[in-house]
């Protein structure tokens, strides 16, 4: 495992998080969000977290750089105790252990904040994806039909759930 440090975010790394999730929307194909943020969108996203909800950081030790975060929060189709989880690790990060740190330390933040379960989304067509939230002990629990992307290609989204 790649040795890294993993906290709660802060302003100053907005950056980094850009430069992490920006290549990744830019390749397309994995995340279901389709426009690159704006260094002001993510400073404003990293102070509107609000109770129940957090944003955790991966930082590599060697480099000091943001590799990979990992936010919570309540989401308005899900139940109070299920949190919704969304998971981002700079590309060719992957397989270095980075996720399952985010997890680890994510799952025990989320359960102190109240929660029971969480909830992931992945689009259909993220076989990473899919079989990383499936590592992490997620089950499927069901799917959303051909939600559309801005192409007009609809992609269907697996939910997955996880106790904590």
């Amino acid at each position: 495992m790649v040795k890294i440090l993993i906290r709660p975010v802060r302003i100053e790394d907005a950056q980094g998080m850009l430069d992490v999730i920006n290549p990744i929307i830019r390749a397309g194909g994995t995340s279901a969000i389709e426009v690159e943020y704006s260094l002001e969108t993510q400073r404003d996203f990293i102070a509107s977290i609000g109770p129940r909800a957090a944003c955790n950081v991966a930082i590599e030790e060697a480099s000091s750089a943001i590799v990979g975060f990992q936010g919570y929060e309540l989401h308005a189709n899900l139940p109070d105790h299920i949190a919704d989880i969304s998971t981002f690790v700079r590309i060719g990060e992957k397989s270095r252990g980075i996720g399952r740190q985010l997890c680890d330390f994510t799952f025990k933040r989320a359960g102190a904040d109240g929660f029971t379960e969480i909830n992931a989304a992945i689009r259909a067509d993220n076989f990473e994806g899919l079989a990383f939230y499936s590592r992490m002990g997620f089950r499927d629990h069901s799917v959303l039909r051909a939600k559309p992307l801005k192409n007009g290609k609809r992609v269907d989204r697996i939910l997955k759930r996880r106790p904590l």
